[in-house]
């Protein structure tokens, strides 16, 4: 029998700990960044909803308005007004489509966000694109004082 040299497994430990912490770094890094675009995303489909709305909204707060230049131009408005991440919004990330006939907006909104750690496996950057769409009702009305009316629960 022959006894078994212990010099020959020294350092497994260590080899196997360091392939596993790049592993869970590697993770780690995919979440936050998967996490920030997700959250970019929803940044981007509020604006282009919020622009949708705003255009849609001149259908019936405005109804002698020169369409589709009214609704166009309040739903950019509205778009370049709001931020993504941090980031304001430019014209050419939005596109307004105005459907006179049906009394509906369509806004596109499209933003380049950077990765934190992306870049390690190549991918530096993201293209979030999204699309919000409204329509105004043919009889609806507009009201500029309106309170909403609330009734409180009670039972726990």
């Amino acid at each position: 029998m022959t006894a078994e040299n212990p010099k020959k497994d020294e350092g497994f430990v260590l080899v196997t700990v360091a392939v596993l912490l790049v592993a869970l770094i590697g993770f780690v890094a995919l979440a936050v960044d998967v996490g920030v675009l997700y959250g970019a995303r929803t940044s981007v489909q509020v604006v282009a909803d919020a622009a949708a709305l705003a255009g849609a909204f001149t259908f019936i707060n405005n109804p002698t308005a020169s369409q589709p230049a009214t609704a166009s131009s309040h739903a950019l408005e509205v778009a370049l007004n709001n931020s993504i991440l941090g980031q304001p919004v430019t014209a050419g990330d939005v596109t307004v489509n105005v459907d006179v006939t049906n009394r509906m907006v369509t806004v596109n909104v499209t933003s380049n966000q950077n990765t934190y750690f992306g870049g390690v496996l190549g991918v530096t950057t993201a293209n979030i694109a999204t699309e919000g769409i409204a329509e105004a009702a043919e009889y609806s009305t507009g009201a500029t004082c309106v309170k909403p009316w609330f009734i409180p629960n009670t039972v726990f």
